[in-house]
Order: C-alpha cells, then structure tokens, then sequence
C-alpha cells in the first residue's frame, strides 16, 4: 500500500502525518468552508464588548508626568502629582475650610499605594506609566460596576 507508512494493531499501514498521500474518509469541514469564520454570534459578539485600551503606556502618565513625579521625593508631593494626574480635582483646589472628598482621597490612596509599589521595586518610567495606567483602568471598571 503505502511505503511510507506506519502499521496499526490491524496489520493495515496508515499514512504518516504531513504525507502527500493522505486523506480524510469523512470530509466534515470540507463540506463547510468558512462554517467557523461566518458565524454570526461570533462577530456580534466581538462588536457588543467594549473597546479595551490595547496599549497602556503613556495613556494616563506622559513621560513628563512620570519623571516628575520621581523628580517630587516627598510623599505629600507625589499625592499632588498625584491628584493632578489623575484629575482629582476636590484635593487640588481645596479651599482652606473645607475637607476633599472621601471618594477622591480613597482614589488618592490607591494611586499612592500602586505608585509606591513601584518605586520599591525601581520601575523604570515606562513600567511605572503602565502600571499605574492599568491600575487605574481596572478601578474605574470596578466602580462602574
């Protein structure tokens, strides 16, 4: 039969994988092209989910932003780096006698915390704008839920 070919237990010789000569006895896919590709669930799924950002360095933090706020050193300037970055605006133009909001400053804190993640472990600039870009896309995804 085949001379390149393997015997099974039946003594009969099948073809080996990538060999000209063989086939399929049950042409399943054959006789639908595309069934895959064409489906419809398929695509309305894909277009009814969300757009997610693919790339996240430099969405939040520009390069700009990232090296001053390594440039800051103390922890009350890197908050308001911080809360300018990220649009907290009830702790950047607080008046004197009146209290930031408590949604705001819980914000606040993640940012920090996230930010001193990073800097423990020395992120480059690109690590920390990634990092803290993603940290922040998955928090307002939470709150919005």
């Amino acid at each position: 039969m085949f001379s390149d070919g393997l015997r099974d237990g039946d003594g009969q010789e099948t073809p080996q994988l990538g060999s000209k000569r063989t086939s399929l006895k049950n042409d399943s896919i054959d006789s639908q092209p595309n069934a895959l590709f064409n489906s419809k669930k398929s695509v309305a799924s894909s277009e009814a989910a969300p757009k997610q950002p693919r790339f996240f360095l430099y969405t939040k933090l520009n390069q700009n932003q990232t090296k001053s706020l390594k440039k800051v050193g103390t922890n009350v300037g890197e908050r308001r780096v911080l809360a300018e970055i990220f649009s907290l605006k009830t702790i950047t133009n607080v008046a004197p006698n009146e209290s930031p909001s408590k949604v705001e400053l819980l914000k606040l804190d993640f940012h920090f915390m996230n930010y001193m993640f990073c800097k423990k472990r020395q992120y480059s600039n690109e690590k920390v704008s990634t990092m803290l870009a993603i940290f922040s896309h998955v928090f307002n995804e939470m709150l919005e839920k």
